[in-house]
């Protein structure tokens, strides 16, 4: 036999004739007709979704619990331990490095670190613990000191904190926003700190007249912080926290639960509608003159 190309090429295609014939062709998988579907217009239409429940939920959010979310942080959530936990939201822990890079940043844009707490021992704790943030210890007031103005300054962080000592809502409180309120915007603290009221409950022995005070005076002060958040300035008014009478010294046996809620209702009834109120954890009690300490421990009893 001799082999030519066109021998060759018979041969061939005589044995591709004579093979098995070709299987059918196999039907696609589960995986191969999902990713045939999930084509660009999909993607598309699944985002347009995702981003429309998100903005519906988030309204219907704000409509039943308010815009202001300082509002929830202070307000709603629970301790987790020793620490608060908001509603909604994870707050995260500073610590003493944190607290510094923040006010540093914020230096760096040109911000006023310039903060303020005014009222009684209460908010001198608040003091004490905020100037903590940033590595100084406070030590604890003794004798006449107790009775000072404080002030913490740090160059590097641009960061000016002052206490004052105001333990009544009266018109010296009322003097000091006054002179914020007229002085150059250089001097304007970024956020004001108060708190008073446990000093009109023990002073006036929890009557009905003392109520009456402080809701006329809170009135009044009201007014003129309402005229300082316009200027700027961020306006906290810490409302009282409830206390464990038995650990209180006798003559703050006037200072009640009930008579600090009084106080809470009154307070809220007084203020202006941009300052913001942060209210009381009632299951939390504070005892009076217990700085940094665990409410769980006994305190031993402080002065006037």
């Amino acid at each position: 036999m001799t082999f030519s190309p066109a021998n060759i090429r018979s041969q061939t295609s005589q044995e591709d004739c004579s093979g098995p014939p070709p299987s059918e062709p196999t039907r696609p998988g589960l995986t191969h007709a999902l990713l045939h579907r999930c084509n660009a217009a999909t993607a598309r239409s699944v985002a347009v979704a995702l981003v429309l429940f998100f903005i519906s939920y988030h309204g219907l959010v704000r409509v039943v619990y308010g815009t202001d979310s300082c509002d929830w942080l202070l307000a709603r959530g629970e301790y987790h331990a020793e620490a608060w936990q908001p509603y909604g939201c994870m707050v995260h822990t500073y610590s003493v490095r944190d607290s510094r890079r923040c006010m540093r940043y914020l230096e760096f844009l040109g911000q006023r670190n310039r903060i303020a707490f005014v009222g009684d021992s209460r908010v001198r704790q608040l003091y004490a613990a905020f100037v903590g943030q940033f590595g100084e210890t406070v030590p604890p007031p003794e004798g006449e000191d107790r009775h000072k103005d404080i002030a913490y300054e740090d160059a590097q962080l641009g960061l000016h904190v002052q206490f004052l000592w105001r333990p009544m809502a009266d018109e010296k409180m009322r003097g000091d926003v006054i002179k914020w309120r007229d002085a150059s915007s250089d001097l304007l603290p970024q956020l004001l700190v108060l708190g008073s009221a446990t000093h009109a409950i023990k002073n006036l022995n929890g009557s009905e007249l003392a109520v009456k005070a402080y809701e006329r005076n809170v009135t009044r002060l009201g007014a003129v912080l309402d005229q300082l958040v316009g200027a700027g300035t961020r306006v906290l008014w810490t409302i009282q926290e409830p206390v464990f009478y038995d650990r209180l010294s006798e003559e703050r046996r006037a200072i009640t639960n009930q008579q600090a809620l009084v106080l809470i209702l009154n307070a809220r009834r007084s203020s202006y509608g941009r300052l913001q109120l942060s209210l009381p954890i009632i299951n939390r009690p504070l005892q009076l003159g217990c700085p940094s300490r665990a409410v769980q421990h006994p305190c031993p009893p402080v002065g006037k």
